[in-house]
């Protein structure tokens, strides 16, 4: 095979991998999102804090763990034990699987 069709194949399969892994973050976030617990608006606990929930994203869970189990990211402003906004307005997150809604 002569070394510009190799290139060109090369080049080839490179971009069908980036295509391919937008594709499937596509369908994981669509996916997770549309099947998160919890919604804009709820509230959500881990062990430490509750959260009023302002934005749900996606994350590929942790590092020793596979694309095969995302999870729903909570994010939100912390809210004090009567459940409202801290005066400081502090946010933080809440992975779906840290969540204790234990009020």
């Amino acid at each position: 095979m002569k070394l510009e069709t190799l290139n060109k194949l090369t080049k080839t399969v490179e971009d069908l991998k980036k295509r391919h892994k937008i594709e499937i973050d596509r369908i994981i976030s669509k996916t997770v999102l549309d099947n998160a617990e919890y919604k804009v608006g709820d509230i959500v606990s881990d062990s430490s804090k509750s959260i009023e929930v302002t934005k749900v994203k996606w994350s590929e869970s942790g590092f020793w763990e596979s694309r095969l189990n995302p999870q729903a990211v909570y994010f939100g402003y912390i809210l004090t034990k009567k459940l409202v906004r801290r005066k400081d307005l502090k946010t933080a997150h809440i992975y779906e699987n840290d969540i204790n809604n234990e009020f």
